[in-house]
């Protein structure tokens, strides 16, 4: 019996182990070098790449604990540390066609070929995380990022990739708004953690009621209805309330085309792109999206009626009515199809009369649509970035440093030892992270002994600033 429950209480401590990591695995992919890159992708490649999956934990749309999945492409270079780059991707055809499946998506290439590790995340619902993808849904779109930085750090430090001071952030289309949102949460939220040092964003629907509410009212031809279709049934998954059927947004005929719609390889976003513009088009003789959605819905769009959920719900992801600190650039070209060139427009103007002090927007063509903007885009970035020279008083994360916790599960107290005299830590300043990276408990380290008694039972993480290092010790807290 004894042997049993033994059994049984290292299960379960394993157990909460593994929900606490942030990292949970990491898998070599593939690797490039610069030749390569050239001839299978076409990418004017500095130096070769190496291709990692990382699962995480993150939280889901329903804010529980969820196992999520991102690439991370780290350099093949005789640099000694390297930048890096909080990458958010566009929009996907379907769940599985992700940036650590598909291995070609030219952003997290091309970046780290220029010499950044790149850590891109496949996002909530997509990859190996559970339920549908919450499309342009800013909250988990920051989450699913910051969480994969957090595992990218870790990742990091067990491969021996240093890290310099720089972390940029960088998205185009759909990733221009998770970059976005990743990027004012990182300096509004968890500037304690992360300093960014530029922004570019690229292409990105930051004003969704402006753009959104124009496509919706307006009799004009749109390409892509798929889009505001996607966006309805994601906002489903974030608030179960945001609809009780598909009819209280879409006319009959729509609802149920879009309620087959599940994100999959059998029926992806192309598809019911397809399909929604044939039935618009044999109705109406053009796909204009208004004539997809409720006369009520319209009405509520119309007198920008924040009662309506929906319309709720758009203008709480906008993500252009706050000033960001570090310096940021809107990309943008003039004959996008898909993502109207006015979102840039509206949020450098915004951010700059609120007192933004280094944002600027900039046309980098006339002529180029949506596609054919991406590589634009992506030169102008890594240009904008290496103009940026890393801090050399950074902070270096440098294990436990010989710092030992006893006992450890912990009841009550931490006490601190260490191989060396461990007055050579005091004072410190200390942080206790929970599982998913949120701090929880702060203070000054003034002898060899912290209090837990309020933590609630799990994994933390205690980090130690002493001077330009930071130690990190697991423990679990019973």
């Amino acid at each position: 019996m004894r042997q049993l429950l033994c059994s049984a209480l290292f299960f379960f401590i394993s157990h909460l182990a593994l929900l606490g990591q942030n990292l949970v695995s990491s898998q070599f992919l593939n690797d490039y070098t610069s030749g390569e890159l050239f001839s299978t992708f076409g990418i004017p490649a500095r130096g070769g790449i190496k291709l990692y999956k990382l699962q995480y934990t993150t939280l889901d749309a329903k804010g529980l604990l969820d196992t999520a999945s991102g690439l991370v492409v780290i350099p093949i270079s005789n640099n000694t540390s390297f930048p890096l780059v909080c990458h958010q991707h566009g929009t996907i055809d379907n769940r599985e066609r992700v940036p650590s499946a598909e291995l070609d998506h030219f952003g997290e290439l091309y970046l780290g070929s220029e010499g950044y590790v790149v850590s891109s995340a496949d996002f909530i619902g997509c990859g190996d995380s559970r339920g549908y993808h919450p499309y342009l849904d800013a909250a988990t779109e920051a989450s699913a990022g910051i969480d994969l930085l957090r595992a990218v750090r870790i990742f990091c430090d067990q491969e021996r990739v240093v890290l310099d001071s720089r972390l940029f952030v960088t998205g185009y289309s759909q990733g221009g708004h998770a970059a976005m949102a990743a990027f004012k949460a990182l300096e509004s939220v968890h500037s304690d953690e992360f300093t960014v040092t530029a922004a570019v964003l690229m292409s990105g629907p930051y004003d969704i009621t402006g753009t959104t509410r124009d496509f919706m009212l307006n009799e004009t031809a749109y390409g892509f209805p798929s889009y505001l279709a996607h966006t309805v049934r994601g906002y489903k998954e974030v608030n179960n309330n945001f609809y009780e059927q598909l009819t209280d947004i879409f006319k009959p005929k729509y609802a149920e085309v879009i309620g087959r719609f599940q994100h999959q390889p059998d029926f992806g976003l192309s598809a019911l792109n397809d399909t929604l513009i044939s039935i618009l088009t044999k109705e109406f003789g053009q796909p204009i999206s208004k004539f997809m959605i409720q006369d009520a819905v319209i009405e509520a769009f119309e007198k920008r009626d924040t009662n309506n959920i929906f319309y709720r719900t758009l203008l709480n992801n906008n993500l252009y009515n706050w000033v960001p600190k570090a310096p940021t650039r809107l990309y943008y070209c003039e004959a996008d199809e898909q993502v109207p060139y006015t979102n840039a427009i509206v949020a450098d103007s915004v951010m700059n009369s609120l007192g933004a002090k280094d944002v600027s927007s900039l046309s980098l063509g006339r002529t180029l649509n949506h596609f054919g903007c991406a590589i634009p885009a992506y030169l102008n970035a890594s240009t904008f970035f290496r103009g940026f020279q890393p801090v050399a008083t950074q902070p270096k994360v440098e294990g436990n440093k010989g710092i030992r916790i006893a006992p450890n599960p912990v009841d009550q107290e931490i006490f601190l030892s260490s191989t060396e005299v461990l007055s050579n830590f005091v004072p410190s300043t200390y942080k206790i992270l929970d599982g998913v990276g949120k701090i929880v408990q702060t203070g000054q380290l003034l002898d060899n002994v912290i209090g837990v008694n309020d933590l609630d039972a799990g994994v933390y993480f205690l980090t130690l600033t002493h001077q330009q290092s930071v130690s990190v010790i697991k423990f679990i807290k019973l």
